[in-house]
């Protein structure tokens, strides 16, 4: 495969499984009743989005700023101020918009 298709096969893949990953993480809510539950989902997530970005260095992907969206969650998940979590949420709106 010349090397322009197959980018943007590869880049158009990245987008559409982060798509697909983040979206159903975005609609369901996760219920976490401490702070400890909160953190060990947020270590399963990085630990997920480590794999994927592993997975799409492989692909050499061109799209490796769409890896940070999942530890950006990651994060936003062991946030406890409200205003802390509005304000990254905004954040990953504007950052992301498809998701």
């Amino acid at each position: 495969m010349k090397l322009e298709p197959y980018q943007m096969l590869v880049r158009e893949v990245h987008r559409r499984v982060l798509i697909e990953y983040v979206r159903p993480l975005m609609r369901v809510r996760i219920i976490c009743t401490s702070s400890k539950m909160r953190a060990k989902v947020a270590q399963r997530l990085r630990s997920e989005a480590k794999q994927l970005q592993e997975f799409f260095i492989q692909l050499e992907s061109s799209s490796s700023w769409l890896d940070s969206v999942v530890p950006h969650l990651a994060g936003i998940l062991e946030l406890e101020d409200t205003p802390a979590i509005q304000m990254e949420v905004a954040f990953l709106a504007r950052a992301f918009p498809d998701v």
